[in-house]
């Protein structure tokens, strides 16, 4: 009896000492001096004891100053009987400015029920133009000489003259060889494409990580579809505005807008919805790009379809 007593006595203090051992989470950027048009990776780390699970908040809502170009979670592996797992945001910044990246905080129970929290601390970013300084600026201005020139030597300015304008020309040739490659290669994606493999892919969880996912990728195809910007604007502003895409039906419109106002709903109160409702929006979403995709893709896949 007295061992079984010691046995549980042990037990408690083991389990006890699991779940008081330190939650740490840690924010950080892996750099917070960037010029305007340059990415910011945003990471944040969770570490738990073995044995405490805990998920990490979606802040992409939160995130002020930046646009959000890609996002992903790490799935939670044990290191050291440590649970550690974390959630990225790829950022970049657009305009000139200092801005901060919002605190996490995270509240758990512990072994005795007791509620805890844990608090990371806020990032500060520095964006600087890419506009770089003139530091001959600050030199002393000198007097022009007159250029004195031999006449014995005019032939070899002229030959370096013609020289000079070949090697501009055959530089500007060049420049537009590869500008035009490159626009060849902007349009082997098209919007479409680009939208339904981001559909295919939309993490369903955590729920507003989904809602943000889903609004930003159908507002990006709008805008490059129909030439509107919408990915700034307020429903209402849409609303208001959408009325000059004359190509697009009213079904559609409807379509369109109730995809917006579910997920803003998400990203914006304390709503929830099932897996299933979460489903029918991305379908939703996909219906609506493949029926306002260009119609000669539309035939193609017809003509494959009867093949």
């Amino acid at each position: 009896m007295m061992k079984i007593i010691s046995l549980t006595f042990f037990l408690g203090l083991f389990s006890a000492a699991l779940f008081s051992a330190e939650v740490k989470l840690d924010a950080k950027v892996d750099k917070a001096l960037v010029s305007t048009g340059d990415l910011v990776m945003f990471t944040v780390t969770l570490d738990t004891p073995k044995g405490l699970s805990l998920p990490i908040p979606n802040v992409g809502d939160k995130i002020q100053g930046f646009r959000i170009v890609d996002f992903g979670t790490t799935p939670e592996k044990l290191v050291d009987d440590r649970n550690i797992s974390s959630l990225w945001y790829k950022l970049q910044a657009d305009l000139v400015g200092s801005y901060i990246l919002p605190a996490l905080e995270i509240k758990y129970k512990n072994s005795k029920g007791v509620e805890e929290s844990i608090k990371s601390s806020e990032i500060f970013v520095e964006v600087e133009s890419v506009l770089s300084k003139d530091k001959s600026a600050k030199k002393d201005i000198r007097d022009i000489k007159p250029i004195i020139l031999s006449p014995a030597r005019w032939p070899y300015y002229l030959a370096a003259g013609i020289l000079v304008l070949l090697l501009a020309g055959f530089g500007v040739s060049m420049f537009k060889k590869i500008r035009k490659k490159k626009n060849d290669d902007a349009f082997i994606r098209p919007p479409h494409e680009v939208a339904l493999e981001a559909l295919q892919r939309l993490p369903r969880t955590p729920l507003k990580l989904y809602a943000f996912s889903l609004s930003e990728i159908v507002r990006i195809y709008f805008e490059k579809i129909f030439f509107l910007p919408v990915t700034d604007k307020t429903i209402e502003e849409i609303k208001r505005d959408i009325g000059s895409v004359t190509s697009l039906d009213q079904g559609l419109r409807k379509q369109f807008i109730v995809l917006l106002e579910k997920t803003d709903l998400i990203k914006f109160t304390d709503s929830t919805i099932t897996d299933g409702d979460s489903e029918t929006l991305v379908q939703i979403a996909q219906r609506f790009v493949k029926e306002t995709m260009p119609k000669e893709v539309n035939k193609e896949n017809e003509e494959d379809n009867i093949v």
